[in-house]
């Protein structure tokens, strides 16, 4: 089965509140992080083809999603984040097929925007 795109009980246990703004405001800093600067980063590592650094950005991606409630993300993520990290081991060459990662940062992000759609937060 499947974790969950984003778990909201998470992100109100992590701020100690449950008050709509509140939690809407910090799932879209997550959002606004993902989008602009994570995704992005972890894209332009795949480009040049540099496994260390799509390492890297996994890993900042896995922890960044995991304190925002987006279990499905984190899961992807650990996948591909193991999978590189036993290819750079045992010095396999390998371009990682990303699609999963991407598809949990989409479902992330949608259920990030419905949320702060439903608080009314910014």
């Amino acid at each position: 089965m499947q974790p969950p795109a984003f778990n909201r009980s998470i992100v109100e246990d992590l701020l100690g509140s449950n008050d709509p703004a509140v939690v809407a405001a910090y799932v879209d800093l997550f959002r606004t992080t993902l989008e602009v600067d994570l995704m992005p980063r972890l894209e332009a590592a795949l480009a040049a083809g540099d496994l260390k650094q799509m390492v890297f950005w996994l890993h900042s991606l896995k922890g960044v999603a995991a304190h925002a409630g987006a279990e499905w993300l984190v899961a992807e993520a650990l996948d591909v984040e193991r999978l590189l990290r036993r290819a750079l081991s045992e010095n396999q060459s390998i371009t990682p097929d990303l699609d999963a990662v991407r598809a949990a940062a989409t479902a992330a992000s949608a259920g990030v925007a419905a949320l702060v759609a439903a608080a009314g937060a910014p």
